[in-house]
């Protein structure tokens, strides 16, 4: 998983062809840490590395310049997740 806060851009790849896909799930809050917005994002191996363009991660506009993007990356269909990383748009 890569951000970039510049344009909000996430890429995201499954390197392990387990039969799980690559989950990156995304969260968005405000200076004062207030919810705005969240979104979940796959990629499967066979995707090699998808590029997502969050905007909002419902796609309705751009992330406020300031907020705070938490991501973490899954695999899919468990519970195994790594720490959540922290990006400002």
């Amino acid at each position: 998983m890569r951000f970039e806060a510049s344009g909000e851009k996430l890429a995201l790849a499954d390197t392990l062809a387990d039969g799980h896909a690559a989950r990156a799930e995304v969260i968005v809050v405000d200076q004062h840490g207030k919810f705005m917005d969240s979104d979940t994002f796959y990629a499967a191996t066979a995707d090699g590395a998808k590029w997502f363009n969050l905007g909002t991660p419902d796609g309705t506009g751009n992330i406020a310049e300031g907020y705070e993007v938490r991501i973490r990356v899954c695999i899919n269909e468990t519970t195994t997740c790594s720490w959540w990383e922290y990006g400002v748009a």
